[in-house]
């Protein structure tokens, strides 16, 4: 058996972040992350790369589905220190979710003047 190439990253650099920006704040992950429903993100603004993500499921050897991740050591814009979310990977027709986990760890980073 063969194992799958990993696909490359797809990286995203937007302009650079001032640690404040009007009603948003920087924040600095430390952890693979997949935004929540109720984080907001600027995305127009900080340096992020976004990384592809795939894998098979242990129990079976499907193939999970692919889910794009903001990858560690990336710089976020956002109203709020962001949270993350836990994104059900499953192939379809599987027999329960598979969670991947992308909750936000990350630090505000400190205002420069």
């Amino acid at each position: 058996m063969t194992a799958e190439p990993e696909p490359p990253s797809t990286e995203v650099v937007a302009e650079a972040v001032p640690t404040t920006l009007g009603a948003t704040s920087a924040f600095w992950v430390l952890s693979l992350y997949t935004p929540g429903a109720d984080d907001a993100v600027d995305w127009q603004r900080g340096n992020y790369t976004v990384l592809v993500r795939g894998g098979r499921v242990d129990s079976s050897g499907d193939l999970k589905k692919q889910l794009q991740m903001v990858a560690e050591g990336s710089v976020l814009a956002a109203a709020s220190e962001p949270r993350g979310a836990a994104t059900d990977v499953a192939p379809d027709g599987f027999a329960h979710p598979v969670f991947r986990a992308g909750f936000a760890v990350c630090i505000p980073l400190p205002e420069v003047s």
